[in-house]
């Protein structure tokens, strides 16, 4: 027992020795923590908290690094497109429209009735003859032109209407008596190729007994035949014609619906419509001859010689469509080129006479 008590003294005072170490190691730990949180530095293995989690085990295998989390970078947005600048659509401006030239015909147009109302609103004797000093001029440059036009056209065959259809009264009688004389002469020829069917009712159609007498006096005179075709089945009162037929559907598929209806007969096997109605005797005469005409009976020239005027052509205007720019546009070349375009149209007209 004896022996023990130096063991419990060198324990003792080795214990004192390193009390003020221990005292000072934690002043100096906590010191350096208040410090590193004041500073807000972080705090890595072996600071006081950690020596708090001792039970976890040896703290200073137990380093945290912290690592700050980065912040996902944006995605970038897709470049559109810069949309393109419209500039507002700048209508044309208008394009000032030529002043007509003073005493034309244009200027006329465009002022005489200014002129004309400015009198009538407020009618002083200066503005009501300012408008008659207008209205003079205007019709003596109409009778101007008037001149010059009765000059021009009387010397030139091509636009000289009394070449065609003469102005005093005993040419014009001589003309229309030639015409129908040569109308008969026609109706003759025609009457050797074809008939005319006369479409009627014999039951209630009083225009039908009226047409038999317009009939009777064509067939008297040109001898054209006349076959008379009954629509109803029933025969005329007056039977001029002899024995009639009865339609069989040649009224029908001709449109024929009313009655009387004439119908010329052009063998072998054309008809063509002469009328729809009633018609008197010299309309008759005259399309008889013009679609004779055009089914090919007739010639061109002799239906013009039924004409009352002198057949001096027509001037097609297709001419115009053919006609060079630089000629519609010359007056003098103008005139010189439509007469010998008429002149080549009478030689060959001439040709097949």
């Amino acid at each position: 027992m004896k022996k023990a008590k130096p063991t419990f003294i060198v324990l003792f005072i080795a214990s004192l020795l390193t009390l003020p170490y221990s005292a000072t190691y934690a002043k100096n730990s906590q010191d350096t923590e208040g410090s590193a949180s004041e500073k807000g530095d972080k705090v890595t293995g072996g600071g006081i908290k950690d020596i708090e989690k001792k039970s976890e085990g040896w703290f200073f295998y137990n380093e945290k690094v912290e690592t700050e989390k980065k912040k996902p970078e944006p995605t970038p947005k897709p470049m559109s497109e810069p949309t393109p600048k419209t500039e507002p659509i700048q209508k044309p401006a208008p394009t000032p429209k030529p002043e007509s030239q003073k005493g034309s015909v244009q200027w006329y147009r465009e002022n005489i009735q200014k002129i004309r109302d400015e009198a009538i609103d407020n009618p002083t004797p200066t503005n009501v003859r300012r408008y008659y000093y207008t209205q003079r001029i205007m019709l003596d440059k109409a009778n101007k032109y008037a001149d010059t036009a009765r000059i021009v056209t009387s010397t030139d065959p091509i636009i000289d209407e009394n070449n065609r259809r003469s102005t005093s009264s005993f040419a014009a009688m001589e003309q229309t008596r030639i015409a129908e004389e040569n109308k008969t002469q026609l109706l003759k020829k025609v009457a050797q190729k074809s008939g005319i069917f006369f479409f009627f009712k014999g039951n209630g159609c009083s225009l039908c007994e009226k047409q038999i007498t317009v009939l009777k006096a064509i067939q008297t005179e040109t001898g054209i035949p006349i076959i008379p075709v009954s629509i109803d089945g029933s025969q005329l009162r007056t039977n001029a014609f002899g024995n009639s037929r009865v339609d069989s559907g040649q009224a029908k598929k001709l449109g024929i619906a009313n009655v009387p209806a004439l119908a010329l007969a052009v063998p072998p096997k054309e008809i063509k419509i002469l009328s729809f109605s009633a018609i008197s005797g010299n309309t008759l005469r005259d399309r008889i001859i013009l679609i004779a005409k055009e089914a090919g009976v007739l010639s061109e020239q002799e239906y013009s010689s039924t004409r009352p005027f002198n057949d001096n052509g027509y001037i097609d205007s297709k001419i115009l469509e053919e006609m060079p720019d630089y000629v519609l546009n010359d007056p003098e070349q103008f005139v010189e080129y439509i007469r010998n375009a008429v002149e080549k149209d009478n030689k060959r007209a001439d040709k097949w006479k």
